[in-house]
């Protein structure tokens, strides 16, 4: 977003609607082709809806990030840093059937307790009912598992029960 920076202002009076449509997509196909092959990050969490018309499918590497962001027109990709660092969970809530999204969902991870952060549609819009009680099932999810993680962290592996199924 932030290439209109580095055009010159003098380039900006001069090029045409279509010619700076084409330069941004240009340089989001250098961001793409820079994150193709980008080593992802180990997620210890799972998150199922086991019926329903969802799909929950965390974004595990930052090609994954980016492709949402594009797909769902919104800024997802400002999160890649904060994501490797395992800071912030991205879940892409998918129609089951077709595996389009629907919406995306952020957690915040950083603190003693899961947090729901935001549940943006397309392009940011609003979402509905249905989307905002399947983001509730996810984080209660995420909540169970980092806590029976945090009582298990001194024992070893985290081998603890993924938290309660939610159904649509």
């Amino acid at each position: 977003c932030d290439h209109l920076d580095e055009l010159p202002d003098r380039s900006l009076r001069h090029i045409s609607l279509r010619g700076l449509l084409r330069r941004v997509e240009l340089e989001a196909g250098k961001e793409a082709l820079a994150l193709e092959g980008a080593k992802g990050w180990h997620i210890p969490y799972l998150l199922t809806l086991t019926e329903g018309r969802f799909r929950p499918v965390i974004l595990d590497s930052p090609q994954a990030v980016w492709l949402e962001g594009k797909r769902m027109h919104h800024c997802a990709a400002d999160y890649i840093d904060r994501c490797a660092r395992g800071r912030i969970l991205m879940v892409s809530l998918r129609d089951a059937a077709q595996a389009r999204p629907h919406a995306t969902m952020a957690f915040d991870l950083a603190g003693p307790q899961v947090q729901l952060m935001q549940v943006s549609g397309f392009a940011n819009r609003l979402v509905e009912p249905i989307v905002h009680w399947a983001a509730q099932c996810c984080l209660e999810q995420l909540q169970a598992q980092k806590r029976a993680w945090d009582l298990a962290r001194g024992a070893g592996e985290f081998e603890a029960d993924y938290g309660g199924r939610c159904k649509d």
